[in-house]
């Protein structure tokens, strides 16, 4: 019982838990190590698990009990095979599989929406609600349906009932990426209570339509066509979910931002022109700061835009990915296939500071917030730094290993 005592003690000092992270190898060939870290030096607290093929998380419970990571395996020995195993639920102390979740494919995305239930977007495309104590698949939205949807989605109406129940069955694909079919891109927010997943159906040199997933705490599934926006070719549609307002924002390549709110049985989008410019780029990325839309696009840099006049300016054009901690937003490159010879290295804007620029031209891969801290990894260093501010609280040698954060 070492890791609640540790635990323990940090709460009662006011410090940072231990923070439930997966460390790759270099290159990925061998199994992810899961195990709850110290946040400073990241050194294993406790037992660890071993995951053969590691793809999302981990996600923790709000009471810090649970974990869940999208995985791929097959059933283990003594279980009924129904299809492969793509979700595992973990207890973080003993760091055992309590319930290996055969949704048929591997999950690119996980979160606990609520105490006892997790929300999962499937490497085919669907959205799946789970129950943590039991493993048992609670809601399975349907596969994406292409660009045309029915003609109800056409009109911007959800689908599925009051309960947010959808038809839908296992997947079958083996999908390299997010989706598959005739799908091209998705991407996942979460925020307390709720997970969204933007999804653009279609490919190729033609316009196609988007798709938003709702999954929230209540075990309610929702999806609507926003017929309003169009990607083109395999670009991928920003997803912001502003809590303080309940609503998602969605933006694409163009002129247009989706505005959806979460309250209702039923989702209904609106539709914002932009005002003085465009969003640009491809593989784009979004969040919410200080009530406004910030997107950024790889080779468009980031642009925000004013949610009160729905004007958008150009904010920093070297940068293309963004996040939000300890009141900052901070600018980054964001991943990237290769190493590049200049970066944008990491530029922290605070209300009422100057803005802050730190590592130069080194490229600035990542900066994920885990456990009341920041992890950077600039160039094949990883930083650890205090949000608030952007200074490094430690350095500790992973080499070229890769750390899996979740939310």
């Amino acid at each position: 019982m070492q890791l609640v005592a540790v635990i323990a003690a940090a709460l009662a000092a006011g410090s940072p838990a231990p923070v439930v992270a997966g460390v790759t190898p270099d290159g990925g060939s061998g199994s992810t190590m899961l195990a709850a870290r110290d946040p400073l030096t990241l050194a294993p607290i406790g037992p660890a698990l071993a995951v053969d093929e590691f793809h999302s998380g981990p996600s923790v419970s709000p009471d810090g009990k649970l974990a869940a990571i999208g995985m791929s395996s097959p059933p283990p020995p003594g279980v009924t095979a129904i299809g492969r195993v793509g979700l595992q639920i973990v207890d973080v102390v003993s760091m055992r599989v309590v319930h290996h979740v055969q949704t048929g494919i591997a999950a690119e995305d996980v979160a606990f929406v609520g105490p006892r239930r997790v929300a999962a977007l499937l490497q085919g495309g669907a959205v799946v609600l789970v129950d943590a104590r039991t493993g048992a698949i609670s809601r399975r939205g349907a596969e994406p349906r292409g660009a045309s949807g029915a003609a109800g989605d056409a009109a911007g109406h959800a689908t599925g009932d009051a309960t947010g129940r959808t038809a839908g069955g296992a997947t079958g694909h083996a999908a390299a990426g997010l989706a598959s079919g005739s799908d091209c891109f998705v991407h996942a927010a979460t925020a307390p209570g709720v997970f969204a997943v933007a999804q653009s159906a279609g490919g190729g040199s033609g316009t196609a339509a988007v798709r938003l997933t709702v999954a929230g705490a209540s075990g309610g599934l929702r999806s609507i066509a926003l017929a309003g926006l169009r990607t083109r070719g395999c670009a991928e549609p920003a997803v912001a979910i502003d809590a303080a307002h309940r609503r998602i924002l969605v933006a694409t390549a163009g002129s247009t931002v989706a505005e959806v709110a979460l309250g209702g049985v039923q989702l209904h989008a609106r539709y914002h022109p932009l005002r003085g410019g465009r969003l640009a780029g491809t593989r784009t990325n979004a969040t919410i700061w200080r009530g406004d839309l910030v997107v950024g696009a790889r080779g468009a840099g980031v642009r925000v835009v004013d949610t009160a006049t729905w004007k958008v300016r150009t904010l920093d054009r070297r940068a293309d990915a963004t996040t939000v901690a300890g009141g900052a937003l901070y600018l980054f490159d964001g991943p990237t296939s290769r190493d590049l010879p200049r970066g944008a290295g990491l530029r922290i804007v605070r209300p009422g500071h100057p803005d802050r620029r730190r590592f130069g031209t080194t490229q600035v891969s990542a900066v994920d917030p885990a456990g009341g801290r920041l992890y950077a990894r600039v160039g094949r260093a990883l930083h650890v730094l205090e949000p608030a501010t952007g200074d490094t609280l430690a350095s500790p040698s992973l080499g070229a290993a890769r750390l899996r954060l979740g939310d």
